[in-house]
């Protein structure tokens, strides 16, 4: 199993966690998992979605041999790990040997605001400011969830 965290995330902190465990530890199949860097922590979320989908990409590539992907994978994917792991199946050389593809609160059909945000007082504002600057090529290319996010103003 080849397993993607999520935003702002890192290998790292995702194998301690009890989630993680629990995939790791608490499946009856004893293939191991692997969890593939994609962006350390905040490079998760400052790079573009693209960019670092690709990067996930090479990893596996120069890794196919050392993660057994000849012979079938499964992909995890937790939050933004669904956008990597997608981009894996759809476009990656090595997802044709995708077997099977488990999502984990993933953002499939984007984001639609800032996280804890709604749209009530200041909140609105900057909600707003976002669907005017989010499509700007600068943010595309920068920050990663700009890459999924879906205006409610402009459809």
């Amino acid at each position: 199993m080849i397993y993607f965290h999520g935003l702002n995330s890192s290998c790292l902190v995702d194998e301690v966690s009890d989630s993680y465990k629990a995939i790791k530890f608490g499946s009856p199949y004893k293939n191991p998992v692997y969890c593939v860097e994609y962006g350390f922590e905040v490079n998760s979320l400052l790079k573009s979605i693209s960019y670092l989908s690709q990067k996930a990409c090479k990893e596996l590539e120069r890794n196919e041999a050392k993660f057994n992907l000849k012979n079938g994978f499964i992909l995890f994917g937790s939050s933004q790990g669904n956008m990597i792991s997608r981009y894996i199946i759809e476009e990656c050389s090595v997802g044709k040997y995708v077997r099977g593809y488990i999502s984990s609160g993933g953002p499939h059909q984007g984001v639609i605001r800032l996280p804890e945000t709604n749209y009530e007082k200041y909140e609105k504002l900057i909600n707003e400011l976002t669907d005017d600057m989010v499509y700007d090529s600068e943010i595309q290319s920068n920050i990663a969830p700009a890459g999924y996010f879906r205006s409610l103003r402009f459809p």
